[in-house]
């Protein structure tokens, strides 16, 4: 678990949570073949705000309220750092539910979730936020709050999840050393 006391990277650092981690990503580089592929499951808050330069992390938006983002941020770079063939997989709550057929919008050999790369999936294209929209107080009505109300679209099926991996198992590919939102079909909320 992570320690909802952190506040520093140096803190994380020394935290179990982070050296676990590394770890496992040390793990993955000494004894994985080449390319070294791995793909890690992480959060919907490690994703960029769609249309932010420079890119900026839901997890730094939330570090003042809740400190343990500090550690996620962490675990990140050190990925960032990493000569894996990696990809972070980014959803919101995974929940025990029937995966995409038919009936929630999904045809066979369509993704069951619609993907993101590095950005928060679930926002039309042209959504663009502005950096004066990240300042506090302001990051709360302009950032935070469309971010809640799509919680039911990054609420997805472990189902679904497990398909995404198993789609992308491959090195190389578009979602290589890269972290991927998922989001549920359009209308489909959980």
């Amino acid at each position: 678990y992570v320690d909802n006391g952190v506040r520093s990277e140096a803190e994380a650092l020394a935290t179990p949570f982070c050296r676990m981690f590394d770890n496992i990503a040390g793990a993955a580089e000494a004894h994985l073949p080449p390319p070294g592929r791995a793909i890690f499951t992480g959060g919907i808050t490690a994703l960029d705000v769609p249309g932010v330069e420079p890119p900026t992390a839901i997890q730094s938006l939330l570090t003042s309220r809740a400190p343990q983002y500090v550690a996620h941020q962490v675990n990140h770079a050190r990925l960032e750092r990493s000569k894996l063939d990696w990809t972070l997989l980014c959803p919101g709550y995974l929940v025990d539910a029937p995966g995409c057929d038919k009936s929630t919008g999904c045809e066979p050999g369509e993704e069951p979730l619609r993907l993101s790369v590095d950005t928060l999936p679930a926002f039309p294209p042209e959504t663009r936020f502005r950096p004066w929209q990240l300042k506090r107080p302001l990051k709360y009505p302009f950032v935070l709050l469309p971010f809640r109300l799509r919680e039911e679209e990054w609420t997805v099926p472990y189902e679904s999840v497990a398909a995404v991996l198993v789609n992308h198992l491959e090195a190389g590919g578009g979602l290589s050393r890269a972290r991927v939102g998922l989001a549920n079909p359009p209308g489909v909320r959980l």
